[in-house]
């Protein structure tokens, strides 16, 4: 099975627009996580993380 080729974590959480959601792989949950908090707050958004045990993803919405 070929893996699909993503951009890195920052770069698609700076090109999110409002109301957007992404879907992370679960095996990146602590960086994704991290990011959200740390990109946030230095580019004065917010992002809201939730996790889909069952697709095994972390969805990322961007809320302002």
């Amino acid at each position: 099975m070929e893996q699909e080729k993503r951009k890195p974590a920052r770069q698609e959480l700076r090109e999110m627009d409002v109301r957007e959601v992404r879907e992370f792989p679960i095996n990146k949950l602590c960086s994704v996580r991290s990011a959200c908090s740390q990109y946030g707050l230095e580019w004065g958004r917010k992002y809201s993380t939730s996790v889909d045990r069952e697709k095994r993803v972390i969805a990322v919405t961007r809320e302002f």
